[in-house]
């Protein structure tokens, strides 16, 4: 292939990463710098292809992009969409013509099925290990600027650029997170970006979500910590009790995108059986259960020997001072409002499994 592949990408550590296992795999590349005002391809400059970060589709980035991509399409210039974790990004990149794959999967798996299709029977090169540790400390930029954003100081426009802000770093976060650390770092970073998506959906997203995300970041930040040796990667299920079906299966739904296992009881004596005989790493529990309120169920829990210390979250409308301390004082870790955000409370779910698997908690 004689002529490069063009890699547009937000972030400068991951445009780095892709352009240098790019080159080991034997194609020649070109970083587009993209411009606030403009992104265009340089003077006779006609590349095999154009690679584009799906962040680029995103609401805040699209219309940066559209008069890009009519440039490509008059110099019929293929372009893809590099991969990412989120799917809507995937699909509106699909929707204006540019193939996409959304994957959960590590970022370097997702890679070698797009090399393929530009070039079939090519195989993805490996990383050299001095290029890992700069993906490595990327990474750690890129929580930090994550964070910089969630306080809403990292941008001079104003307050009303900072979701977008976020939406970038959290993006890049996941992303290298999937190349640096594709085990449970990637997950918890995923659950972030999924998150912070939500807020520029019709929706009103919930207030909550803000310190869900603050948490989410900051035990990122402890799982990247050079002196922790061991990160817990197979976590135990969630016990799921609520006694509304359709709700059951909305949390469970939650827990699978999270890549986390649930166990549903919808009545509290199922709930209190399985609870005796298995081991749940956080257990999601409706505060208003028809046969037995869930702050009783939750004392009942608590003098299981398998449960006294596993976490446990209420799910309820009751949000009052007395239903608080109530919860409190029987034992419970956390209030989640209903309606709840799936994505928030997925989130919520895999850090309260993460800390209490974590050594020395």
């Amino acid at each position: 292939m004689s002529n490069p592949l063009c890699l547009l990408v937000h972030d400068p550590v991951l445009a780095g990463w892709y352009s240098h296992v790019l080159r080991q795999t034997g194609f020649s590349t070109l970083e587009l710098s993209p411009a606030l005002e403009s992104i265009r391809l340089p003077d006779a400059t006609r590349p095999e292809a154009v690679l584009i970060d799906p962040v680029f589709f995103s609401d805040p980035m699209r219309p940066l992009l559209l008069p890009f991509l009519e440039q490509c399409t008059n110099l019929k210039i293929p372009v893809h969409a590099l991969p990412t974790p989120l799917e809507p990004l995937a699909r509106t990149a699909r929707s204006l013509g540019v193939p996409a794959l959304s994957t959960q999967s590590p970022v370097r798996e997702a890679l070698a099925v797009l090399v393929d299709e530009i070039l079939p029977g090519r195989e993805l090169a490996g990383t050299e290990p001095e290029f890992q540790k700069q993906v490595l400390d990327g990474l750690h930029e890129s929580l930090t600027r994550f964070q910089a954003a969630l306080r809403g100081s990292s941008h001079p426009s104003g307050p009303e650029s900072v979701p977008a802000e976020q939406l970038l770093h959290a993006h890049s976060l996941a992303l290298l997170a999937g190349v640096a650390e594709p085990g449970v770092i990637f997950r918890v970073a995923k659950a972030i970006l999924q998150t912070v998506f939500e807020r520029f959906q019709p929706a009103p997203a919930p207030a909550s979500i803000h310190r869900t995300l603050a948490q989410g970041a900051d035990l990122l930040s402890t799982l990247l910590d050079p002196v922790r040796t061991h990160s817990p990667e197979d976590l135990p299920p969630v016990l799921v009790v609520e006694d509304d079906p359709n709700t059951s299966q909305l949390i469970c739904a939650a827990l699978e995108i999270v890549e986390l296992t649930a166990m549903p009881a919808l009545t509290a004596e199922k709930g209190l059986t399985l609870a005796e005989s298995d081991f749940f790493g956080l257990v999601l529990l409706d505060i208003g259960l028809p046969s037995m309120s869930g702050l009783e169920f939750c004392r009942q829990l608590r003098a299981l020997p398998l449960h006294q210390h596993t976490p446990v979250v209420f799910l309820t409308g009751l949000t009052d001072l007395p239903n608080r301390v109530q919860s409190n004082l029987s034992g419970g870790n956390e209030f989640v409002c209903k309606p709840f955000n799936v994505h928030e409370l997925g989130l919520k779910a895999l850090l309260w499994n993460l800390r209490r698997a974590l050594p020395g908690s």
